[in-house]
């Protein structure tokens, strides 16, 4: 299988995600958002675990860079949803008795903040996830895209961080926390810039690779946005 990701490892991630949604109804109960989104990533894992099964999938046929893509959202899944585990269960040990008052009132700062930190994690990975599949069945990269996935030395990795990026400014402008969305940039190119270019910058990359790449990062965009409404329609 040319994925570079085996079914049992998605299987594994799948099972751990299971475990953590079962934490988080015991936690929080079914209607709580933290269950929804645990909920929602377990049902897009099991969808890409049932496409990587097949020999014949678009993305066992597909050679572009997505797959990689598709590893590396598939490892931050299995980092935070690890995260939550672990916060989860503490909190149930303690609410069925196990520990003392001051042990769970310490707990609940420190665990809400460990939760809800990884709950937008999770959030981000999972919309990344389905982004990239859907993209993936839309057939072969585009000239840009290929472009910028050739990048080396200081700006390697570029493509991946944009797309969690624009994964991220997804969750946040549908759940109304922030207007980011990445849809915006035909409407305002140059704020969409400042802002997308100072998120680069808090993910490592010098101004100097961002600024020296602007043209190649806004075509990129744009081209991103034709592809998913060309996908929607």
């Amino acid at each position: 299988m040319s994925f570079g990701v085996s079914i049992s490892d998605i299987a594994m991630v799948v099972k751990l995600a299971w475990s953590t949604l079962e934490g988080a109804k015991k936690a929080c109960g079914e209607h709580d958002e933290l269950t929804k989104e645990i909920s929602s990533l377990h049902l897009t894992l099991e969808h890409l675990r049932s496409e990587v099964a097949d020999p014949e999938s678009v993305i066992n046929m597909h050679k572009g860079g997505r797959r990689k893509d598709l590893e590396i959202h598939i490892s931050g899944c299995r980092r935070h949803l690890r995260r939550i585990n672990s916060v989860l269960t503490r909190y149930n040990r303690l609410q069925n008795g196990s520990g003392s008052m001051w042990q769970r009132i310490q707990f609940g700062t420190a665990g809400v903040k460990d939760i809800s930190e990884s709950q937008l994690k999770l959030s981000t990975y999972t919309t990344a996830i389905t982004l990239t599949l859907n993209l993936i069945s839309m057939g072969s990269q585009g000239r840009v895209e290929k472009e910028l996935s050739h990048q080396r030395g200081e700006a390697k990795g570029l493509r991946a961080s944009i797309n969690l990026l624009l994964a991220k400014q997804n969750v946040v402008s549908r759940e109304g926390t922030r207007d980011g969305s990445f849809r915006s940039i035909s409407h305002d190119e140059r704020k969409f810039w400042r802002g997308f270019r100072q998120e680069l910058a808090d993910e490592g990359f010098k101004s100097s690779v961002i600024n020296s790449r602007k043209d190649l990062i806004i075509a990129y965009l744009k081209e991103y946005v034709l592809s998913l409404t060309a996908f929607s329609q």
